[in-house]
Order: structure tokens, then C-alpha cells, then sequence
């Protein structure tokens, strides 16, 4: 494909949105580890982080949710959860929220809440660096891409929240990579990434806007198969308090209770400039309607970094709810970038990889340091960037259909060699 010479005023701006993408990730991608040593690891008794929390932030919840259902308690009872969770810490602070997610996460939250905290947090840890590496290794099909995805900065943030959003990477590379030939595939991961809802939600819709009506009855067949093996199990009492709290997680959104600084969806920032509840959803609606044209633009346009990227972001523009940590699905994109995938051009490579590292740290560090809400802004600027930017995706070949997707038995992503480092600059 013979791509036209771009303008002056597009090779300056191609320049001046590399030169600051590289000099913002340069500051970002080192604060991965600082991340981790300040808010992840146990600094003393008592099961603390050294900024006197609790470790991994939201880690602590999971485990007493756990450690309830293992005994046989409520998860849901938020008094209940609370005390469990304040019994296996000596720090002053712990996260009161509901335990808001569908019952079959309780399977795998109560086999690990079976171990004391201090060796259950390092098993989360290394299950979630081990995800984000597999959905490196499903997006490039190469073992150097796997490793190299964990130097994705947005890991950092995801440990250091200690959320459930670490698991979801591999779940969103398989849909990005397998979701126009083997929608079977794709939609048990759609099922899957359902039991955290409001990735899922984003998902679902740019699939059905796209027709993948297959990938999407395979999503609801997973999906059902889980609740009616939890209904089996534990009866319909834990999914009328799983909505419960919902409704109550919904609430505390609307009313800004929960520090919506940190939430990347166009809701979140009109509710912080003070909007009113129905006039913030109106205006998440209509922001949605105009990027799920462009989210819609890059599914299809037969580029593998493309589609992750698609799957990345549309949580944000369904869901008002979405935090910094639901971004982790962005490593997907990064590997492909990282391991010089078609369609994106030689001389944007090293902007991706800054755009992409930095989304996260960017929006986390502006909400601690400033309660700046950069989350709508950032990924926004992903989309413009991705879709219109200078530095946009290179759409498919003329001669490659764009629905023909990338499965994953194809021929993996070249990694890249001095050779072809040597021939790009050239």
C-alpha cells in the first residue's frame, strides 16, 4: 500500500505529538515500580503497604469477600465485609464499598482466600503479571512478546489497585485477535469478561453494531452457563444482593462519593464539572454515540492494534462506571506496538508506545496529585489519535478483506530483528 506524503503542517504535528508523548512516558513509565513499593508490598505487621493502607489497594476487599464465602457469610453484607476486611489489617483505612460483582467470582476469590493474606496477595500479584504476559503472548504469538508486554506501565497502576481488571487483558486480546474468524472463541471471552460487567457492556455493544450476532449468542451462553451454576450452588439470595449492590455502587457514582477524579468515562467528567446526574448521562450518551462511530472505524479496518485498541476503549463510552485499572486492556495494543505489528507506521511506533504506557499512570497521578479528572480527555485523545491524528493507524490493504480479522492460528507478529530495525530505516 502506497500511503500519500504527508503535508508540513502534518509531519509538524506528527513531530510535536512525538516529541510530548515520549517526554510525558520517559517521566511515566518509572513510576510502575515506585507504584509497587509504595502502595503493594506489606511494609511491616499487620498487613500494611508502606503508605499505612492496606497493600494493592482494593486487594483486601476480594479477600474478605472470599474469606466470607469460604465460611459460608454474606460477601454482600457490607457490614459484614467490612469487619472481615478491618480483622486482617492493622491499617486505619480500608475500602468500605459493596462487593459488587456477579457471584461466580466468589469460585476463585474463596480457593484463595484459603491462604493467609500475606501469601494470598503475592499469588494475586503473580496471577495478574502472568496475565497481562499471556495476553502479550496471544497478541503477538511470540514469547518475546510476552515478556516485553510486562514492561506495560499501565501494569503498575493495576497492581498497585490490586483490582480484578489484571485478569481481564488476556480475555480482551483473544476478542481483538480471534473475533472475526473463530467467534465462538471470542464470545466464551466475551462471556467471561462479563463478570466484570462494565468492560463487557462496551464490548458487547461494539460487537452487536458490528453484527457478530454469533460471537454474541456464544457471549450469553457462557454467561448464562456461569449464572445458572451459581444458582445451582448457592440459590437466588446472592444475585438479588449482587444487585443490590449495584444499585448501591450506582448510587455513590451519581452522588460522588467515589472519587470520580480517577474514572476515565465522559459521565464521570461532567459530573465533576458539576452537572447535574440526568444532564451527565445525557451528555455520556451523546459523546458515546460519536465514539462508537469511530470505535466501529477501527474494528473494522482489518489492523490487529487497531481492534485492540477498539476492545480497549469502548468500556469507557458504554459504562459510565470505569476506572484508571479498566484500562488494563490497553497492554494488548502495546504488545502488538512493541513487536512492530502491520499497520502501524515505523515512524509512529515509538508514539504508540508512549500514548499507550502513559494512559494510565497519566490518569492516576493527575487524580492523586491535583483531583484532576483526565480520564475522559485521555482516552478521548487514544481515539482521536487512533482514528484522525496524525499518527493514526494505517488502515488494511486494499487487497486484505477488513472483516478478516487475525486468528490466533495465524502466522505470528515478526518480531523485530536489527535486520528489519536496519530496513525500516532505510
Amino acid at each position: 500500500m502506497i500511503l500519500p506524503r504527508p503535508s508540513p503542517a502534518h509531519r509538524a504535528a506528527r513531530a510535536l505529538a512525538l516529541a510530548g508523548a515520549l517526554l510525558l512516558a520517559a517521566v511515566l513509565a518509572a513510576t510502575g515500580p515506585l507504584l509497587v513499593m509504595r502502595y503493594v508490598a506489606p511494609a511491616g505487621p499487620g498487613f500494611q503497604a508502606a503508605t499505612g493502607e492496606p497493600p494493592a489497594g482494593d486487594f483486601l476487599v476480594f479477600y474478605a469477600a472470599g474469606r466470607l464465602a469460604a465460611e459460608g457469610g454474606d460477601p454482600y453484607d457490607l457490614r459484614r465485609l467490612a469487619a472481615t476486611a478491618k480483622a486482617h489489617t492493622t491499617a486505619p483505612l480500608v475500602n468500605t464499598a459493596p462487593f459488587a460483582y456477579p457471584p461466580p467470582t466468589l469460585w476463585p476469590l474463596a480457593a484463595l482466600a484459603r491462604a493467609p493474606p500475606t501469601m494470598a496477595l503475592w499469588l494475586w500479584l503473580a496471577a495478574s503479571v502472568a496475565a497481562t504476559g499471556l495476553a502479550g503472548w496471544i497478541a503477538t504469538r511470540r514469547l518475546g512478546g510476552a515478556v516485553a508486554t510486562l514492561g506495560f506501565p499501565g501494569l503498575g497502576v493495576v497492581l498497585a489497585c490490586g483490582q480484578t481488571s489484571a485478569f481481564a487483558p488476556p480475555l480482551a486480546a483473544v476478542i481483538a485477535q480471534d473475533g472475526a474468524r473463530r467467534s465462538l472463541l471470542a464470545g466464551a471471552a466475551l462471556g467471561l469478561l462479563a463478570l466484570k460487567p462494565q468492560l463487557a457492556m462496551g464490548v458487547g455493544v461494539l460487537m452487536a453494531l458490528d453484527g457478530r450476532w454469533r460471537m454474541l449468542a456464544a457471549a450469553g451462553a457462557m454467561a448464562a452457563g456461569l449464572a445458572l451454576a451459581s444458582l445451582a450452588a448457592g440459590g437466588v439470595e446472592p444475585w438479588r444482593a449482587f444487585f443490590d449492590a449495584v444499585a448501591a455502587q450506582a448510587e455513590r457514582t451519581a452522588d460522588r462519593h467515589l472519587p470520580l477524579s480517577r474514572m476515565v468515562t465522559p459521565f464521570a467528567a461532567l459530573r465533576l464539572s458539576g452537572a447535574p446526574t440526568g444532564l451527565a448521562l445525557a451528555g455520556h450518551g451523546g459523546v458515546a454515540v460519536l465514539a462508537f462511530a469511530a470505535l466501529l472505524r477501527l474494528w473494522r479496518s482489518g489492523s490487529p492494534t487497531a481492534r485492540a485498541l477498539a476492545v480497549a476503549l469502548a468500556p469507557a463510552f458504554a459504562s459510565p462506571y470505569l476506572f484508571d485499572y479498566d484500562l488494563a486492556p490497553l497492554a494488548g495494543a502495546f504488545a502488538l506496538t512493541l513487536a512492530a505489528a502491520p499497520h502501524v507506521r515505523p515512524g509512529h511506533r515509538l508514539a504508540w508506545l508512549a500514548l499507550l504506557g502513559a494512559a494510565m499512570p497519566t490518569v492516576l497521578l493527575a487524580s492523586l496529585q491535583a483531583k484532576a479528572p483526565l480520564g475522559a480527555a485521555v482516552v478521548t485523545a487514544l481515539l482521536w489519535a487512533a482514528t484522525f491524528g496524525p499518527i493514526r493507524l494505517a488502515p488494511a490493504p486494499r487487497t486484505q478483506a477488513p472483516d478478516a480479522g487475525t486468528p490466533l492460528a495465524a502466522a505470528p507478529v515478526a518480531w523485530p530483528t536489527g535486520r528489519t530495525r536496519a530496513k525500516e530505516a532505510r
